[in-house]
């Protein structure tokens, strides 16, 4: 929701209204990344492109949901896909979830979630369904808490360990992804309260979340980082300091995933 304004510059660690540049641009600007809003992501790159030339430095610019802007010339085009889920029902939109069935364009393809599949499992799967990428642009990946900060604590600290026993609550869309893995790291979830992909959460939301917490004995609340740029404004320094925010790093599964992305990146 950009209202009048066409571009919206974000400076890295500035802290921003997610409802006016949407959860993930806020999310990313808040943890130290610069960020640039815009109505029409072409002129916005062209823009980026000739102030670099001009001032003789290099800029890189990534794109997010950018597979499908054919208006803008990509050097390097990354198509990440859910691999408990490759196709869904085969369909497009509105029928299915896939936005085209092209990914011929891939230079790389990232698959998440297949991390514990047998490599040769993998390579199988790779060859029925992803026949139409050669083996060595097909990257597994591992999405792994990279650690857990309190609510109340300013910056990236980690000193901080999450409870065991906590609730999650998390606006995203897949949470069984989310929870599994907090699992997988030894938290005991003993309450889960899901809502919609980029939820805008309200005051009785967080009434409900800590009433939750209470009801299911539970010593905290822990949220996605995504979330938790929505429900910072809503809560009180008391309340923050009962929420954890669980940080997300990626990495490949195998020593030659991280070879691969090397090459790439």
């Amino acid at each position: 929701n950009l209202g009048a304004s066409a571009v919206v510059m974000i400076a890295a660690g500035e802290i921003v209204d997610p409802g006016r540049v949407g959860d993930e641009a806020a999310m990313m600007a808040a943890m130290d990344v610069a960020v640039v809003v815009a109505r029409n992501r072409r002129r916005l790159v062209d823009q980026i492109v000739c102030y670099s030339q001009k001032e003789q430095q290099r800029a890189i610019v990534v794109l997010d949901d950018a597979y499908q802007a054919f208006d803008i010339p990509a050097q390097v085009a990354l198509l990440v896909m859910d691999g408990t889920a490759l196709f869904e029902n085969g369909w497009e939109l509105p029928a299915g979830r896939l936005r085209e069935k092209d990914y011929t364009r891939a230079d790389l393809v990232l698959i998440t979630h297949l991390e514990h599949l047998p490599a040769e499992e993998f390579k199988e799967l790779v060859r029925k369904q992803l026949s139409f990428c050669c083996s060595d642009r097909v990257v597994r990946l591992t999405l792994a808490p990279a650690g857990y900060r309190r609510g109340n604590v300013t910056g990236v600290n980690y000193r901080y360990p999450a409870p065991r026993r906590i609730i999650a609550a998390s606006g995203i869309a897949a949470p069984q992804h989310f929870i599994q893995r907090l699992k997988l790291d030894g938290l005991v979830i003993t309450h889960q309260v899901n809502y919609n992909d980029h939820y805008q959460f309200t005051q009785s939301d967080v009434v409900h979340l800590f009433s939750a917490m209470r009801m299911h004995k539970a010593a905290g609340i822990i949220v996605t980082a995504k979330d938790w740029i929505k429900l910072t404004r809503l809560v009180t320094t008391e309340q923050a300091a009962l929420i954890w925010i669980a940080d997300i790093e990626v990495r490949g599964v195998e020593q030659y995933d991280e070879e691969i992305l090397e090459q790439f990146l």
